[in-house]
């Protein structure tokens, strides 16, 4: 594998995955506050958030609350020395695209989504969503492996006398 110089040719990989973490920890946020809205038939506005008996729904908040730990840890692992912990968030955010992919079919399949059974335009914006998804998932992936392997690299170094 040929790693990455820049992040989307213009910022330095460590900026990369920065933006990269911000990014994962915003978009989670959104999916978080939208599903918990739907699941309690309440406006964003209200904050009278309770946690339903719906397994559906436990069933995507758990991704989002998972990716968000992930795109945390990337995050601390930009400003600590422990390289391993990029290794963690790749390995999270491969399995939540794997997760992802299978749970949209497979409910979509069944009816029983509920961002996608919620309406039309939801509906349309999960799916917008999915494709958004599995179009930055792997490049964001390879950002931080080749993140990993720029520090390890300069680990290395100051390791050599």
């Amino acid at each position: 594998m040929f790693p990455a110089v820049k992040c989307c040719y213009y910022l330095s990989l460590r900026n990369g995955c920065i933006f990269i973490a911000l990014f994962g920890i915003f978009c989670s946020g959104l999916n978080i506050e939208f599903i918990l809205s739907i699941l309690n038939n309440y406006p964003p506005i209200q904050r009278k958030y309770v946690f339903t008996d719906d397994p559906n729904g436990a069933c995507q908040l758990a991704s989002e609350f998972v990716m968000m730990l992930a795109s945390i840890i990337l995050l601390i692992s930009t400003m600590v020395k422990w390289s391993f912990l990029i290794i963690v968030y790749v390995v999270i955010a491969a399995l939540q695209t794997l997760y992802l992919l299978i749970y949209s079919i497979v409910s979509c399949i069944m009816s029983i989504n509920v961002i996608a059974n919620f309406s039309l335009s939801a509906c349309i914006a999960y799916w917008l969503w999915v494709v958004l998804s599995f179009g930055t998932s792997p490049y964001f992936i390879y950002i931080a492996i080749s993140y990993y392997k720029l520090k390890t690299s300069e680990d290395n170094v100051e390791t050599v006398p």
